[in-house]
């Protein structure tokens, strides 16, 4: 999933970040819907990001599995955007 959002991030001036645990479990799970969930979410992530800002994607064995996180140092959302983000 990172390597098809490196080169947004990169004309966008954003750093993205790769954090995994090396001793992460194989896992059953749908490898497309997997890759198209991190892909749409480390692309939200950069766009509404500004330059210099830092886009991580982290990955960590978990109770149960693996969990997976994607997180930024951008703006946020705006306050009167927050009750509508999900529509």
């Amino acid at each position: 999933a990172i390597a098809s959002v490196e080169a947004t991030a990169a004309g966008r001036g954003v750093s993205l970040l790769r954090n995994d645990s090396p001793d992460l479990p194989a896992i059953p799970i749908d490898a497309q819907w997997v890759e198209r969930l991190l892909t749409n979410l480390l692309s939200n992530a950069i766009e509404a990001c500004p330059p210099g800002a830092t886009v991580s994607l982290a990955a960590r064995q978990a109770e149960g599995g693996v969990e997976l996180s994607v997180t930024d140092n951008g703006p946020g959302i705006a306050r009167e955007n927050l009750a509508t983000i999900f529509n």
